[in-house]
Parts: structure tokens; sequence; C-alpha cells
């Protein structure tokens, strides 16, 4: 019986999709419309979180999850074994005035919602905690399309 051939490349680099290739072409400067990348952006409000706890908690899920840890370049996917990027954004604000913290929020929102991860550096998702004043938390997460269906 003859062997099985490999289901990767020697280099340990996978094809993409079909879905994942429509993402991947999109996010080109090349595209009319281009620049941008296909992903999913949540908030949730709260209050009592630990930022080292949730930090911690965010670097065990990109541990336990492979797609968290994916590179892609040249068209092709990739598993890295860790990511030297951030996964994790901690802002205090809690010594700021309720205006200067909205302020500064609706600021890192704008950017943040429509930033492109640094997915060819394995930086697929970013999970940050905001802190403001008066006991509230912010946790919000951004994560590319390119790794996880929207679903998930």
């Amino acid at each position: 019986m003859a062997a099985a051939p490999p289901l990767a490349a020697p280099d340990d680099s996978f094809e993409l999709s079909a879905v994942q290739q429509a993402y991947w072409l999109g996010r080109g400067s090349a595209e009319v419309l281009g620049n941008i990348s296909c992903h999913a952006w949540l908030e949730f409000d709260c209050q009592g979180i630990d930022p080292q706890r949730l930090h911690t908690a965010v670097q065990c899920v990109q541990a336990r999850h492979p797609m968290l840890r994916a590179s892609f370049n040249d068209g092709r996917q990739r598993i890295l074994a860790a990511t030297e990027l951030p996964v994790f954004d901690h802002q205090n604000w809690r010594q700021l005035s309720e205006a200067a913290a909205q302020e500064a929020w609706r600021a890192l929102r704008d950017w943040r919602s429509h930033e492109c991860l640094a997915v060819e550096a394995g930086q697929v998702m970013l999970v940050g905690l905001v802190q403001f004043p008066g006991g509230r938390d912010r946790v919000w997460l951004s994560v590319d399309l390119l790794a996880v269906d929207v679903e998930s």
C-alpha cells in the first residue's frame, strides 16, 4: 500500500480555503476597496475585571486554539508555535474625567475597530480591557476572519 501524500507542504504551510482567499485578496492595497480586513469587533461592558487574569486567560485561549496562532503569507497559512506580537491591550483611565475617558474611548474604538492586524506575523486577534472612571470596565475583541468564522 502506498503512503498517503502529506497534508501540508514541507514548510508546514497549507492552502487557504476559498473564503480565506477572498478575505486575503480583499485586504490588499491593490484592491479598489482594499487595505481593510474582514474582522469581528465585539464590546462587553462589565466591572471588576482583573487585568492580569484577563491577560493570562487570553494567552491560554491562544495557546489552546491553533488558528489563533496562524500566520498568513503569500496566500498560504501556517500555524506558529507562538506569536511575539501582543494579544492583549490594557488601558487604565480610572483617573481621567468621564468626558476625557469617553473621548479616549472614541479614539481607541475608531482606530482598533478598523485596524488590520498583523496576520503575516500571527496576530489574528487582539483583546482589550479599558478601565473607566467609576469602576466600569469594557472588554473588547478584534479577531480577523482569516482565522475564525464569524459564528465562532
